[in-house]
């Protein structure tokens, strides 16, 4: 029997599909004949690009950008991280207020009181865009009010426009903002400037999760906290198992929220993490934890999916039926017993190898049961580097098995009366106080570090979808006979992808070059449109070869004929491509002045800041000649609605400065978070 057409003994993925040519044709929304208006133009754009993007893999199988489900930090995980702080001597009071018991502290008592104040108000106020946002996205998704949504997740206080300007101030009052959009006051009111951040950034759901994230890693931070017990080692070995036994049951709730997130088949989240906690504090070696919890919640997810048992027989089939296809080549030199056994071996391989490729080719989308097995194994891979899983799935679970390892090594330590050589508890005391202030401070950037994460995800998301798009209209030109233009367009994606902010594929390193991109901003700034066409002459024409009837011309050695051609090629490519290049140069152009002067190991900035700076009648120069651009054109149909939501909530964005205009594209660019689910679902 012949094998599979692929030679692949696994699961094939995403982009494998396109090299097999198994992925479907996308279909593209398009827009009435005659239609001018600039909004619905640019929601068809977005919707081109995501299509674009569906066909390169980035549909949704288990978890993608577009799922509806997020992070979550709770109000009882809120309170219980507020009585972290204060040295071990906070507990909760009446009003859900934070007392603490000063007897005996051994320390300052001022400076554990202002350590709980500062956590308190840190935690308060980060609380406050959590619950806001929480409350704001359920009502989106679910049509109910914000206050009905309110009283579902038991937030008593304060009021729902209380909680709306507290949190959205709160985002307004962040370096990032106040750094990105120094000119927001520009708008008329304090309720234009809530209301604009609230649609450009409080409703995106990747925004919730990214501070949702960052308040369960400073929650697990508190955990390893030094011990600031009185009572000798039976008070430390209480405090260590009580500490262990809530950073397990905190891991579990973690790790079955991603499952969630990710799309798997959870019937009962809260007995998931019940039977996922017990597992963690029952096994009998922390080292298999991991891998037995992953395997459980595999069976029990190939069980809800049988067209994904089908997917994994038939591959096991097949890697079976393979194995034994060299041996049978040379079966006649074998003895006649073994020539039986490995016939017998190779007939029962072909058989399950027929029986399971017909049960594979008879589901109904082979390609997506594929890609959710693919999906699923990444999802929960028990493989690690150095002792570290590498799955998103165990490294929630890390947290648990580690807490898990620290019990037993506290029980051990205790039944056995060890001196554990703790040391006095002012010590402890103090220690711990220095521990709780790191902690406090990197909270205090919680929300300014996740609007820059989400700003810079949603630039990496048009990075990578101009890409496709050009890719998409190189393609096209290429079909018509415009092999000239296509090959001008690849050329500028070239330069486009390397100017100013360059992606080492190698090391993941990015390398911003300021000098260059605050030259060619100025370029723009006094040129205009002519400026624009200078820079992309200037790409064109680089290396001193252009490309004309297919083959590479010296651009100085070129007939007058030639220049002419080449001169209306450019002028193609311009009218074609000239505000995507505008576009991308004042997004790297205001990435570069975000991240100031940051030493990210994954940066290289060269240049200096100075070459970033620009001038008042500079800006001014730069809001007269490019105003245009900011309309619904940024590259994705989020970032048409929003502006579209922004004009009819009465924002008006004209006649702002360059600075205000040129952070409002930046804000616009990608605006995934805000785009239509749908746009991005694969359509049959």
């Amino acid at each position: 029997m012949a094998g599979p057409s692929s030679p692949d003994q696994r699961p094939i993925s995403g982009a494998d599909m396109l090299v097999h040519g198994r992925t479907k044709e996308i279909g593209t929304v398009t827009v009435a004949a005659g239609v001018e208006d600039p909004t619905a133009k640019a929601i068809q754009r977005g919707n081109e690009l995501a299509a674009i993007k569906a066909e390169r893999g980035g549909g949704e199988v288990l978890a993608g950008l577009e799922s509806q489900k997020r992070r979550s930090f709770d109000l009882s995980r809120q309170t219980a991280l507020r009585t972290r702080f204060g040295a071990g001597r906070a507990e909760v009071g009446d009003g859900g207020k934070i007392v603490l018991n000063k007897d005996g502290l051994g320390v300052d008592a001022a400076s554990v009181e202002s350590n709980s104040k500062s956590a308190e108000r840190v935690i308060g106020q980060v609380s406050s865009v959590l619950n806001y946002t929480e409350v704001i996205l359920e009502a989106q998704k679910t049509g109910k009010t914000p206050e009905a949504v309110m009283k579902d997740k038991k937030i008593k206080k304060p009021e729902w426009s209380d909680l709306r300007s507290s949190a959205l101030n709160a985002i307004i009052d962040t370096d990032a903002i106040r750094s990105l959009m120094p000119d927001l006051d520009q708008l008329s009111d304090k309720a234009e400037q809530l209301k604009f951040i609230e649609n450009a950034l409080a409703k995106d759901p990747a925004f919730h999760s990214k501070i949702a994230e960052k308040m369960i890693a400073a929650e697990a931070r508190t955990r390893e906290f030094t011990s600031a017990a009185s009572d000798g080692e039976l008070d430390v070995h209480q405090e260590t198992s009580k500490a262990s036994k809530e950073a397990m049951a905190a891991s579990a709730r973690d790790a079955v929220d991603k499952m969630v997130t990710a799309g798997l088949s959870i019937p009962d989240a809260d007995a998931q993490a019940q039977a996922i906690q017990k597992m963690l504090e029952t096994g009998t070696n922390p080292d298999q934890i991991t891998a037995q919890i992953l395997a459980a919640v595999r069976s029990q997810q190939m069980a809800a999916r049988p067209d994904m048992a089908i997917v994994e027989n038939f591959y096991v089939a097949k890697a079976k039926y393979d194995a034994l296809l060299p041996r049978m080549k040379g079966i006649k030199s074998l003895p006649a017993t073994a020539q039986t056994r490995l016939q017998d071996e190779f007939d029962k391989a072909d058989a399950a190898l027929t029986t399971t490729e017909t049960q594979f080719t008879s589901l109904a989308d082979p390609v997506a049961s594929e890609q959710a097995l693919v999906a699923l194994n990444g999802l929960l891979s028990a493989k690690s580097e150095n002792g570290i899983y590498n799955s998103p799935i165990a490294q929630d679970l890390a947290g648990g098995v580690a807490a898990r390892k620290r019990l037993t090594e506290s029980e051990q330590a205790y039944k056995k009366k060890a001196a554990s050589g703790r040391e006095k508890e002012s010590d402890a005391r103090a220690q711990r106080l220095a521990e709780e202030s790191d902690v406090i401070t990197d909270m205090e950037s919680i929300l300014s570090e996740s609007i820059g994460e989400v700003l810079s995800d949603r630039l990496q998301e048009m990075r990578s979808l101009d890409v496709l798009r050009r890719q998409k209209d190189e393609q096209a030109l290429e079909e018509t006979g415009k092999k000239d233009e296509a090959e001008a367009l690849k050329k500028l994606g070239t330069a486009v992808e390397s100017n100013w902010s360059k992606l080492d594929m190698k090391d993941r390193k990015r390398t911003i070059d300021r000098a260059q991109i605050g030259a060619d901003v100025r370029i723009l700034a006094y040129k205009g449109q002519e400026g624009l066409r200078n820079l992309i002459r200037r790409d064109l024409v680089k290396g001193g070869q252009f490309s004309l009837d297919g083959a590479l011309v010296d651009v100085n050695t070129m007939t007058p004929e030639q220049t002419e051609k080449m001169e209306a090629l450019i002028d193609s490519v311009l009218q074609q491509e000239g505000q995507n290049y505008a576009r991308r140069l004042f997004a790297d152009f205001i990435e570069a002045r975000q991240l100031g002067n940051s030493r990210s190991k994954d940066i290289e900035l060269t240049g200096t800041l100075k070459n970033l700076g620009l001038k008042d009648h500079e800006w001014d120069l730069l809001a007269k000649n490019f105003e245009g651009m900011i309309t619904p054109h940024s590259q994705s149909s989020g970032g048409a609605e929003l502006m579209a939501q922004l004009q009819k909530e009465g924002i008006d964005i004209k006649g702002k400065g360059g600075s205000f205009l040129l952070s409002l594209l930046f804000m616009l660019l990608g605006t995934v978070g805000v785009a239509s689910a749908a746009a991005f679902k694969k359509t049959p």
